[in-house]
């Protein structure tokens, strides 16, 4: 179902209202009008359908995500007069931009040059709209591309335990796992030698843990980086992870690294910290404290000092 933008829908009615002026109601002319109006209609019907399946056909030749090529058909922003030249300028360098994460960001500085003010509320709604629309082609991009490899990083969990070796290239997780478990994994000086997670079992007194070496991380993993949204996901799904660092590398910055891709894809290694939020109600009736247990580095009225 083709949803016709209001102009066309405007035009066609004063088509029909042009041709039943009170002059002139004569009944073959009435039939001829409604003949007149149907096949117009079903002419602009017809051109918008077919301008429709053929950005579709582009969308499936060149991977195209098609909600996309939806709002640039019948979704298309209209500037108001007033609005900012520079703003103008920025919006043509968004029309003529083809990669869909340069358009979001172009997309981002264009909102930021529009005034804002009740004249501009329905264009950045619009903007807003469209950017929602590429935000989800480019996450589903990623989807397709992590999913392309054919690679089977799925493990299903055995013992009481699942946990995951994390680290960059060459930092020994071939040679802990190898150490620690039954598992023949390929020991190599060769950076990203393991493609694919192995696992291996570790025993412990009558405890049996289950190890997998995962494909080393790097920068940019959670983006989408080579394997890295499959090794993350591994990881997300693990009871437990090891993080090693090769204390002869810059120990410190790996370990960076590793925190900051693994809190982009919200996986935390540490408990957070907990948010307390105060609703202050009941000003009137002020502030009563009671205290459980033992105070540390702090007075009662500390307390309630903060707590104002």
């Amino acid at each position: 179902m083709v949803n016709v933008p209001n102009y066309y829908q405007v035009q066609m009615g004063f088509l029909w209202s042009a041709h039943f002026s009170p002059s002139r109601l004569d009944l073959n002319y009435l039939t001829f009008s409604g003949f007149v109006y149907t096949t117009v209609q079903s002419i602009i019907l017809s051109l918008l359908y077919l301008r429709f399946h053929w950005h579709a056909l582009r969308c499936a030749l060149f991977e195209t995500d098609i909600s996309v090529l939806l709002f640039k058909i019948l979704d298309d922003p209209i500037m108001p007069a007033n609005l900012p030249a520079e703003a103008k300028r920025k919006w043509a360098e968004v029309s003529a931009a083809k990669n869909p994460s340069e358009k979001l960001r172009l997309m981002e500085e264009f909102l930021s040059l529009v005034p804002k003010h009740k004249g501009t509320a329905k264009l950045c709604a619009q903007v807003k709209k469209q950017m929602a629309i590429l935000r989800r082609e480019i996450e589903e991009s990623k989807r397709r591309k992590a999913a392309r490899g054919g690679l089977r990083f799925f493990i299903e969990k055995e013992g009481a335990a699942q946990v995951v070796i994390l680290g960059l290239t060459n930092v020994g997780k071939s040679s802990l796992l190898t150490a620690l478990t039954n598992a023949k994994a390929e020991v190599s000086p060769t950076p990203y030698t393991t493609r694919e997670p192995i696992p291996g079992m570790l025993n412990y007194e009558d405890i049996q843990f289950q190890l997998v070496e995962a494909p080393a991380l790097m920068e940019g993993a959670s983006e989408g980086k080579a394997w890295g949204l499959q090794t993350l996901a591994l990881a997300r799904n693990a009871d437990g992870l090891i993080l090693m660092v090769d204390l002869t590398q810059n120990p410190v910055e790996q370990l960076s690294t590793l925190l900051e891709e693994l809190e982009k894809t919200r996986i935390l290694v540490s408990k957070p910290k907990a948010r307390v939020e105060i609703e202050r109600k009941y000003m009137s009736a002020g502030l009563r404290i009671i205290v459980f247990g033992k105070l540390l580095d702090c007075t009662f009225k500390d307390v309630e000092e903060l707590l104002k």
